[in-house]
């Protein structure tokens, strides 16, 4: 069957599906649900973990650095995070603080918010009272690991537009020129 043919007598379809495409696409970059989906889809759940941990662990430390006690801290901290996963992890640990009396480090720990080394690192520092400059060194280990691997990603940006660009381009050239061969073969 001749492409051309075949691009002209599904074209209607064509524009319905990149339509439905766009209001899906709307609806991703729109909702709470759709971020939650887009935003692990995109980014990478992983990436935008380690985003929401460098966030909070760097909202703490400003905040215990200024004088705040560590429950109004803690309260503060986690209402700038929009990572669903984490937030959740930060509010069973808010729980275990306040309702059964765990210390800070414990409940990060219990929940799983941090990985074993920086629970540590959190735990002597909290210990030596150095509790602030601890979440700061944190939360730059989080950012750096965060920007590394987003970098990652970008990267691959590149490879895949070429892939894309060249067999958009392949399919215009075979629409064209499939017609054209058509009609020097049928003139000579």
């Amino acid at each position: 069957m001749n492409i051309g043919t075949l691009f002209g007598r599904y074209s209607i379809l064509l524009a319905i599906l990149l339509f439905a495409f766009f209001i899906i696409i709307l609806f991703l970059t729109r909702t709470d649900s759709g971020k939650t989906i887009f935003g692990g889809f995109l980014i990478g759940k992983k990436i935008s973990e380690k985003f929401a941990i460098s966030t909070f662990a760097s909202s703490m430390s400003l905040m215990l650095s200024s004088g705040l006690n560590l429950n109004l801290a803690f309260d503060l901290s986690s209402q700038v995070i929009s990572n669903r996963t984490i937030k959740t992890k930060i509010e069973k640990a808010g729980r275990l603080i306040r309702e059964d009396s765990v210390s800070f480090v414990e409940a990060l720990d219990k929940v799983g918010l941090l990985s074993n080394t920086m629970t540590g690192l959190l735990g002597m520092g909290y210990r030596t009272g150095a509790a602030d400059l601890t979440l700061k060194y944190i939360a730059e280990i989080y950012e750096d690991e965060y920007q590394n691997a987003l970098m990652r990603k970008v990267s691959l940006i590149e490879p895949i537009s070429i892939l894309v660009i060249t067999i958009l381009i392949g399919s215009i050239l075979t629409t064209v020129m499939f017609p054209l061969i058509r009609v020097l073969s049928a003139i000579g």
